[in-house]
């Protein structure tokens, strides 16, 4: 060490040297694992600006069962208080999700600073998916449950990167700076720490008991273990499924024809029964009967919607999807034109989640929300508005909307 030291120009230097030592433990060893150099992170820790607050860190109750969220004042691998991430494995497919994350507010966490905030992917300030108030305390802590769908669109790390922080720690420099100039006028050292995590989960959702409506309607089984189907019940199933994929409308027997005998030429090219099945249906998925909606007339004269026309333009209308058997059902029998049945598919298809599409689309346009994200509040002089309470107040509208049109009798529709 002698010898070390008299070559070493200062004390940096003199730490990164700790390799020549013979049986000296590595920086990885005392919890220094970053890919950056490791010795750097441990003389910046004793760096005396920074070590009276991470001293200060280390009286909190409950320190050796959990971690604490606050304003990120030094470099995160120094102390990471910031956020909390979890990422979700790349091998877990698209679906849904519940994240769970047990919580608890101490005696610092005044009202305004009981919120977390949840999202994807914190990098560059990420913005909130939802903001959820803390209510538990450190003798009761609270589980917070929280929804989250996977598409799959969410491929790459930062898509799959989950995070929970305290409101507004992410929000704009000049309004952090200034609450840690306070927090440093108050107690010597910085913001204090409020929100206290026990621990974080996700859980993938089972998948629902029934399949979905088109894979019911077509009831024949996509493993590649089963038995292939004989021809009729395969003809069978394939005119359930199309009759669904095209809305209604009746298929043609040429095209359950074509469709059969793309199955079995797939079958003869080696293609497990599950295989070919997939690839027939994906021939459906990507006719003009499915990718289009089409309302054709023999003439320039405007004609009455049929039923399944009608179906077809309140369910699209209303949720952004195909209409279900109900409604398809109806219009079969010709009921959806009658004033009273229109009215109460209408209150039906709106009492849905799905229509949750349709609000949002039609609010965001006819309010014109996206001034929302146009105006700047001055968070010096309004501490308490934060990106998570931008979120809430679109939501609040959103839901508002979807009360008053579920409480409201139906319109007639022409």
């Amino acid at each position: 060490m002698a010898k070390i030291r008299k070559a070493s120009k200062n004390d940096a230097i003199f730490r990164r040297s700790w390799a020549e030592i013979p049986g000296a433990p590595s920086p990885e060893s005392f919890g220094f694992v970053t890919k950056e150099n490791n010795s750097d992170k441990a003389n910046a820790a004793l760096n005396p600006y920074y070590l009276p607050y991470h001293q200060h860190y280390l009286t909190y109750p409950a320190i050796d069962k959990g971690a604490y969220l606050s304003i990120q004042t030094t470099h995160p691998s120094l102390l990471q208080i910031g956020w909390i991430t979890m990422l979700v494995p790349f091998n877990w497919p698209a679906g849904d999700y519940t994240v769970r994350i047990r919580i608890a507010g101490n005696e610092h966490a005044t009202p305004d600073r009981r919120f977390l905030e949840f999202g994807i992917n914190p990098n560059n300030n990420g913005l909130p998916l939802s903001t959820h108030e803390v209510t538990g305390t450190m003798e009761n802590p609270q589980v917070i449950e929280i929804p989250l769908t996977m598409t799959r669109k969410h491929t790459d790390r930062a898509d799959r990167m989950l995070f929970i922080r305290e409101r507004g720690t992410a929000d704009t420099n000049e309004r952090m700076s200034t609450i840690i100039q306070e927090a440093r006028k108050r107690n010597g050292l910085g913001p204090e720490m409020a929100l206290w995590v026990d621990w974080m989960e996700i859980e993938r959702m089972p998948y629902p008991a029934t399949p979905p409506p088109a894979l019911a309607a077509l009831d024949l089984p996509l493993d590649d273990k089963a038995p292939a189907p004989d021809r009729e019940t395969l003809r069978t199933g394939l005119s359930r499924f199309a009759a669904m994929a095209f809305r209604g409308k009746t298929v043609p027997p040429s095209y359950l024809d074509g469709l059969v005998k793309y199955y079995e030429m797939r079958r003869s090219s080696g293609d497990k029964p599950g295989v070919a099945l997939k690839e027939t249906l994906a021939v459906v998925l990507s006719s003009p009967g499915f990718l289009y909606l089409a309302e054709p007339a023999t003439d320039e004269i405007r004609r009455p919607l049929t039923g399944v026309e009608l179906a077809t333009r309140l369910s699209y209308f209303l949720w952004s999807a195909p209409p279900d058997v109900e409604l398809r059902t109806l219009a079969a029998k010709g009921e959806l034109a009658r004033p009273e049945v229109l009215a109460a598919q209408t209150n039906r298809l709106l009492n849905d989640p799905r229509s949750a599409e349709f609000v949002h689309a039609f609010v965001y346009q006819w309010l014109g929300m996206d001034r929302l994200d146009f105006f700047q509040v001055n968070q010096v002089l309004h501490p308490r508005f934060t990106n998570g309470m931008k979120l809430a107040a679109r939501d609040e509208v959103y839901e508002t909307i979807s009360q008053i049109l579920r409480q409201a009798p139906a319109c007639g529709i022409s």
